[in-house]
């Protein structure tokens, strides 16, 4: 929409990797480079595609006509910001659920933190904060269970043969009335439960989680600041675009000299 001088040096952020995008190692060589000497006009790169004020301007100007149609069919005044939420719904949407996940994350925190006070305080195993039974039993009740879920998944397998469960044993009472698909989903389950009792009753498991969460928390909420100072940023270009297009049609209507606006 001007003549003048772009920029010739391509973004870094262009070619960065998915990788570079996370850790945000495409700005590196320019932070390095501002710290050492400063920096000038001639470090500045080109716009990314997404951020030309003639894609902004254009996308902006088609849903503000259809706001104008809009709101002359329903016979009240249009509104700039519903054209801007439309033509931004996408990155909005986006940007929303980031800061919900970062929001349940930093809710989650406080209260792994003070299961792993816990964990110190009472200073129990996992195994027998779990069902309150020794390792041995434990480990015995999971064999039981997968060596009775291997014989009903046989095809010889018999209620009364010698090779089944004992006739004492509670689990065969439970295993005689499941068929081997449902009993292998029900090992499953109580793998899972298990496991996720085990770490949340285990002091490593639950700091893992905690530094971990911490971790994702940081990428999360630089991420989603970064996203939202860009998509501010669109919309001012958007909206300086549409005013400029607009100016230049005034000018153009009124037959004016309209050559100061391109200087």
């Amino acid at each position: 929409m001007d003549s003048s001088v772009k920029p010739e040096r391509k973004n870094p952020r262009e070619r960065a990797n998915c990788l570079s995008q996370l850790i945000f190692a495409w700005a590196v060589p320019l932070l390095f480079r501002g710290s050492r000497q400063g920096l000038t006009t001639d470090d500045l790169t080109a716009c990314l595609k997404d951020d030309h004020s003639e894609q902004l301007g254009d996308r902006l100007e088609e849903e503000w006509y259809k706001e104008l149609e809009h709101a002359h069919r329903k016979s009240h005044k249009p509104r700039l910001r519903n054209a801007l939420f439309r033509c931004f719904k996408g990155p909005t949407i986006i940007n929303g659920i980031i800061c919900f996940v970062y929001i349940v994350i930093k809710t989650l925190i406080p209260v792994i933190l003070a299961q792993l006070l816990l964990q110190f305080q009472q200073g129990q195993s996992p195994v027998a904060g779990v069902d309150q039974i020794d390792a041995q039993h434990f480990a015995s009740a999971l064999n039981r269970t997968a060596r009775g879920v291997k014989l009903t998944s046989s095809p010889n397998f018999e209620v009364n043969s010698p090779n089944a469960l004992d006739g004492n044993d509670p689990l065969k009472e439970h295993i005689k009335g499941t068929f081997p698909e449902e009993a292998a989903n029900i090992t499953e389950l109580n793998a899972l439960e298990e496991g996720l009792r085990y770490v949340w009753n285990d002091v490593s498991s639950l700091a893992a989680v905690l530094v971990g969460s911490t971790l994702f928390a940081c990428f999360l909420i630089h991420h989603v600041d970064l996203r939202q100072r860009l998509m501010g940023a669109r919309m001012r270009i958007a909206c300086c675009s549409l005013i400029y297009r607009k100016t230049l049609r005034v000018h153009e209507d009124s037959g004016s000299d309209s050559s100061w606006l391109s200087d």
